[in-house]
């Protein structure tokens, strides 16, 4: 609610939430706390079908609502809703898509766990190697937290259903020569829940993609 208050008056703001199969109280509790709120819409999946699908859900859903820029972001805490505002700002006109990137030489990811952080930090060294014909290499591929002109995701189709999506997204940018750009950011320890992601696993699919 803080967020759209910054925003309101300055950037006609859609809000769209996605409920992937929880199997708590937390739509309804969503639900009644933005009840008053018609700028904030819930997509909810009866079924857990992956973080990547759920993004998915959430483009398509802002693509039908012909907005410009779609900003991404985690509903785990990692990254500080309050720097929506910041993000929206910070957007350039000759960028088309920029991420949050707490494994910048600026970033902070002292508040990440180490063993996430040990392989999120070698796939991006993997990454920036086999993409280094493309001139335009990242630290991090794995921030879910970033902004992209509208166009952006109607020009990419991922195909990871889980975590990988989101790494997927910015490859795809970057070979077909799409404008890329990394915010330095500070990731927060995690307030709540824990993560579902299984690192083997992940490792796994991120290796066959690369």
């Amino acid at each position: 609610k803080a967020v759209l208050k910054i925003m309101e008056g300055t950037v006609d703001t859609q809000v769209i939430i996605v409920d992937d199969g929880s199997t708590d109280m937390t739509l309804r509790e969503m639900r009644a706390h933005f009840q008053d709120y018609d700028q904030v819409h819930f997509i909810r999946h009866w079924k857990n079908q992956g973080f990547g699908v759920a993004l998915r859900s959430g483009v398509e859903a802002a693509l039908e609502k012909k907005v410009e820029l779609i900003v991404t972001i985690d509903a785990d805490t990692n990254y500080d809703h309050f720097y929506i505002p910041y993000f929206v700002d910070q957007f350039s006109k000759e960028c088309d898509i920029m991420t949050a990137s707490p494994w910048h030489p600026d970033g902070d990811a002292k508040n990440f766990p180490w063993r996430r952080l040990i392989l999120s930090k070698g796939l991006s060294f993997l990454y920036r190697r086999v993409l280094a014909r493309y001139g335009q290499p990242l630290y991090c591929y794995s921030a879910c937290f970033r902004i992209a002109r509208a166009e952006v995701y109607r020009q990419i189709q991922w195909q990871g259903t889980d975590f990988l999506a989101t790494s997927e997204i910015m490859v795809r940018c970057i070979i077909i020569w799409l404008k890329v750009r990394e915010f330095p950011f500070k990731v927060n320890p995690r307030w709540f829940g824990e993560s579902k992601m299984k690192k083997v696993r992940q490792m796994n699919r991120h290796l066959r993609f690369i």
